[in-house]
């Protein structure tokens, strides 16, 4: 061990996670959901500060 009592990274076996992969799996669905809420979002807001196409004068 160091002298601060932390084991080394050797001597530690960390075990995996059982349901690592479901566990990445729900963040990927959330952060999915999340993203679709976001871009929602940025159209409403760009919807709301474009005027209509009916208005708009192009020459």
């Amino acid at each position: 061990m160091p002298p601060d009592g932390t084991p080394n990274d050797d001597s530690v076996a960390i075990p995996e996670h059982p349901s690592h992969l479901s566990c990445h799996e729900n963040l990927l669905s959330v952060n999915k959901i999340r993203l679709r809420a976001t871009v929602a979002q940025v159209e409403d807001l760009l919807q709301v500060s474009a005027p209509p196409p009916t208005l708009r004068q192009d020459k």
